[in-house]
Formats: structure tokens, C-alpha cells, sequence
């Protein structure tokens, strides 16, 4: 297993405004003339720009549209052309007026003005609203209109190294803001005052916003999406964080269990479990190897550990969705590739009361097994709230 070359422990886009190689055979790869992105994700993906509204706002859709020659351009709510010229490296784009236009009719409008009026035309239908999908398709009836949302994801799975870069950047921000914020509290303070200066640090790395942040503290650990509150953080309890910061595109996505002082001994003896099995886990990832094979080889250790960690997945891939393919469970018969990151996050249950501990760490497969990006796994004693970890 090796470990990440520390840099500084702050978000760095090492990507930047480059055109991907994988836009060179995106479109024909999918059997189109063109496909478009207008799921935030894919919109990113082929445009490079990350547009906070296709999220927010579901009437100012965006689309980003490459052809089978790879010429480019760009359909979106006329406020954020500036976005697109600070950050995409697609010049060719086409902005609409909010309430004047209908972001459909404006895509549509460009596809006619550029010869796709009868082309095969693929574009997210696992996104698209199905009322626009249904405009869309009245408008064009001369075309052949595809999903092409798995195509594009196949080619999302394995990464550029400066994406990997800028994804590894941006999980040592999210980790470095956890230990921070728990070195420095201490049991009396709130739960919210402790989440504040985790998401804190986020923001004061790099982070532009936060998708969320499980924060539970003792019997609410046993809360898949618990939240934190503001009530006093008491000694001899278990916390268990999982913090999920957006920097700009890319997500963080890192958890951690601590103890808020005098763990008890099935409490170390649970800890102890579940840092064996992420690191036995991380052992079982190389080239070659399916998701799913990854995740019954890691039931089996779970049952040899003697732990409960009957979750649906074991891990997933992350960038600029949340989960990504390739995902470590059953069924997933997706194959490991060079290049290909993995957020690695068993969860067990202690069976006496209930409670959950939870760890996730960024890796990368490469040629020989796996590279940790974070900025190193848990440690093998249970860390301590108010001490360094």
C-alpha cells in the first residue's frame, strides 16, 4: 500500500480550463453525432465548468454539446456566461434569457442551426425532466434522441492525473479541516461548535459550498444521516462524522470515529475491527480485480474479524459525483483500472448497543495495488477528541 506525497493541505485545481482527451471520442464512442451534458456532472465533465444553478435551479438547465469531429459549445441561462469563459475552454456558447426563453427550445434552436436537426443525438435521459425530455423530442422529430448517460460515465470511471491531483487536493483539505477541528475541541463544547470548525476549515481550504456533513455523537451514531446539535459534546462517548465539501466541481468525501475520552474496551475493541478491515479492504484493490469480488472478499474478512458490517457497499468511486462508478458492491461487476479512484468506507454496528463507526479514505489504483490520497488512515488507536490523532 502506498501512501500520497504530502503537498499543502489545501483544495488546488490542477485540472484547470484543458479540454479532456476523452472529448476526442466521446460522441462517436456513444454511437452519436453529438451528445450533451446536462446533468451537473456530465456538464462538467465535458465543458470543465461548474454551474452551482443546474443543481439549485431546476429551470436554468445548461447544456454542453460535443460532436462526433469534437466541436464544441455551450447552451446556458445568459447570468452565467461568465463562469464559462472564466473556466471552461469551450469558446462557442449560446446564453438564454431567463423567463423569455425556454432552455429547451434554445438547445433545440442551436441543434437545427448546426445541422443535428435528424442525427442521432444522445444526451442525460436519467436527468433530464421528463417534461423536457417530451419537448425536446416534439421538436425534433427528424432525430434519433439516445441515453447517453452510462457512455459518459464509462468514460468519467478512469481519471487523468491531474484529476486525480485535483480530487486527492481536495479529500487532504476535507481531512485536514477534521483533524483540526478535533484537536482543538474538547468534551463540553457543542456539537455545532465542533461541525462549525470542521465545515470551517473546509471553506478556509478551498471548499466553495458543503452537500453535507453526518455529525452524531453517542446513541446517535447508530444514525446513517444523523446532523449535529447544539448540545454539549459529554466524555466517554463515541462521535462519528462524515463530511461531504463541493470545491467547485469536485467533492470531498471523508469520515472519521472518535472517542470523546475513556473509550471503553468493546469500543477499542470495535475500532480496532473496523481499522483492519479498511486496510484489508485497500490490500484487495489492483488492477484486474471486479468491484464486487473486492466486496465479497471483504465480507469474508468482516465475518473472520468478527464484526457486523452489513452495509450495501464497501466504497465507491468520487470526483464530480458523489458516487461514482465503478461502487464496491454486490453486483457490480465493473473492473478495476489504473487510474480509477475509490473512497474505501466500511461501517460496522456494535451489536450491544447499536452504534455505528465509521472511516472513509481516498485511494487510486495503480499498476501494482493502491495509493492512499488522503492524508494517511486512521490511526490504530482510537484518536481522542482534543488530542492530535
Amino acid at each position: 500500500m502506498e501512501t500520497w506525497a504530502k503537498p499543502p493541505h489545501k483544495y488546488v485545481d490542477y485540472f484547470g480550463t484543458r479540454r479532456r482527451k476523452a472529448m476526442d471520442t466521446l460522441a462517436s464512442s456513444a454511437g452519436c453525432d453529438i451528445v450533451i451534458g446536462c446533468c451537473p456532472e456530465h456538464f462538467a465533465f465535458i465543458s470543465n465548468a461548474h454551474l452551482p444553478n443546474i443543481t439549485y435551479i431546476r429551470s436554468r438547465a445548461a447544456y454542453a454539446c460535443i460532436d462526433a469531429d469534437g466541436k464544441a459549445f455551450v447552451v446556458m441561462y445568459r447570468a452565467d456566461s461568465d463562469i464559462i469563459k472564466e473556466q471552461s475552454w469551450i469558446g462557442d456558447f449560446a446564453p438564454y434569457v431567463e423567463f423569455q426563453q425556454d432552455p429547451v427550445d434554445s438547445l433545440v434552436h442551436e441543434l437545427k442551426a448546426r445541422g443535428y436537426a435528424e442525427g442521432r443525438i444522445g444526451i442525460d435521459l436519467d436527468f433530464m425532466p421528463a417534461a423536457s425530455y417530451l419537448r425536446f423530442k416534439a421538436a425534433l422529430p427528424a432525430a434519433t434522441i439516445v441515453d447517453s448517460f452510462a457512455a459518459v460515465s464509462a468514460h468519467r470511471a478512469v481519471k487523468e492525473p491531474d484529476e486525480i491531483r485535483t480530487v486527492a487536493s481536495a479529500a487532504q483539505a476535507t481531512h485536514a479541516s477534521i483533524l483540526e477541528a478535533f484537536a482543538i475541541s474538547k468534551p463540553g463544547d457543542t456539537e455545532s461548535q465542533i461541525n462549525a470548525r470542521i465545515l470551517g476549515g473546509c471553506i478556509a481550504r478551498g471548499a466553495r459550498s458543503i452537500q453535507f456533513c453526518t455529525f452524531g455523537v453517542g446513541e446517535r451514531c447508530s444514525h446513517i444521516h444523523c446532523y449535529s446539535r447544539p448540545e454539549p459534546v459529554p466524555e466517554g462517548e463515541i462521535i462519528r462524522c462524515d463530511v461531504g465539501p463541493r470545491f467547485g466541481p469536485w467533492f470531498g468525501d471523508l469520515a472519521r470515529t472518535y472517542s470523546t475520552g475513556k473509550p471503553t474496551a468493546p469500543q477499542v475493541e470495535l475500532y480496532k475491527g473496523i481499522v483492519e478491515l479498511q486496510r484489508r479492504v485497500i490490500d484487495m484493490i489492483r488492477p484486474g480485480v471486479a468491484a464486487s469480488e473486492v466486496y465479497a472478499l471483504a465480507a469474508k474478512a468482516s465475518s473472520s474479524l468478527g464484526l457486523d458490517a452489513d452495509y450495501p457497499l464497501l466504497g465507491h468511486s468520487l470526483g464530480l459525483e458523489l458516487h461514482e462508478s465503478p461502487i464496491v458492491r454486490k453486483g457490480d461487476h465493473g473492473v478495476l483500472k489504473a487510474g480509477m479512484i475509490l473512497n474505501i468506507e466500511p461501517i460496522v454496528r456494535d451489536r450491544q448497543t447499536g452504534i455505528l463507526m465509521h472511516l472513509e479514505d481516498l485511494i487510486e489504483v495503480t499498476d501494482t495495488g493502491a495509493r492512499v490520497l488522503t492524508l494517511g488512515l486512521s490511526p490504530d488507536e482510537m484518536p481522542i477528541l482534543g488530542e492530535p490523532a
